[in-house]
């Protein structure tokens, strides 16, 4: 299962493509090279392009932001979120939002991140892939409602966002609700994702086997600790039978 922290280096590529258009002879160059070492994932030397392009056009608030994002692809998350929120400042937007959301979940800090994505998307809210990664966040500050929420309309908007599917699945089993979570297994199928759709049943079985030990190997402590018998402890170890179903039959001697 992927975790929250989604790849700041895809948004570096992505942010490089959204730049067609921006005013200045500096920052075209800027760009221009920026985006060349990108693709030849030579993040550094984007870094350094983005720099002496705002040393030419120290107010362009898209060359900020697209630092900002670059700089996180290296793992610099305070300088990335100087700039990024510099930019911001100067220029607010939907795509510096939904960076510094990006930024703010790398950093760890899902609380900032929730209220940067929830501001993105008061701005554009059928933005699919900002849903998606709004649920992620909010999993993993552990708001799994909420979560549930902002991936059903991820799906509702982008009914083929595969990752969309197996965070909800997540978020539901940490609801407790497993048969739900198990729905997403079909509609990976449905999708002919069939290799997540495997991926997410065997993480979903793993997840009730390990769950079933921790509480058979706790019965056993409990029955240990209140002084009970081997035998007794070797009961309540075992999973309780199920009203009226019938009993095991007894073994026969040889």
């Amino acid at each position: 299962m992927r975790t929250v922290r989604a790849s700041v280096l895809t948004a570096a590529l992505l942010l490089a493509g959204l730049t067609q258009a921006f005013a200045g002879p500096a920052a075209d160059k800027a760009i221009a090279k920026a985006k060349e070492a990108i693709q030849k994932k030579e993040y550094r030397r984007a870094v350094k392009e983005y720099e002496a392009g705002l040393k030419e056009e120290p107010q362009n608030g898209k060359l900020m932001l697209l630092l900002g994002v670059t700089y996180a692809a290296i793992g610099e998350f305070e300088k990335a979120l100087k700039m990024t929120d510099a930019s911001i400042q100067m220029e607010p937007s939907f795509t510096g939002y939904q960076y510094l959301g990006l930024i703010q979940a790398n950093r760890g800090d899902f609380e900032k991140s929730i209220q940067a994505y929830d501001k993105a998307l008061s701005m554009n809210p059928s933005a699919y892939r900002s849903w998606y990664m709004l649920g992620a966040v909010l999993t993993a500050n552990g708001n799994f409602k909420r979560a549930i929420d902002a991936y059903r309309k991820s799906i509702e908007l982008n009914p083929g966002l595969v990752e969309a599917y197996l965070g909800l699945a997540k978020a539901y089993y940490l609801t407790g609700d497993k048969s739900s979570a198990m729905q997403q297994v079909l509609h990976l199928k449905s999708l002919n994702a069939v290799n997540e759709a495997s991926a997410l049943e065997t993480w979903l079985q793993d997840k009730d086997r390990k769950k079933r030990q921790i509480e058979a190997n706790d019965a056993a402590a409990a029955a240990q600790a209140a002084g009970a018998s081997p035998d007794a402890q070797s009961q309540a170890a075992q999973p309780a039978q199920k009203e009226g179903a019938a009993p095991a039959a007894p073994e026969k001697k040889a």
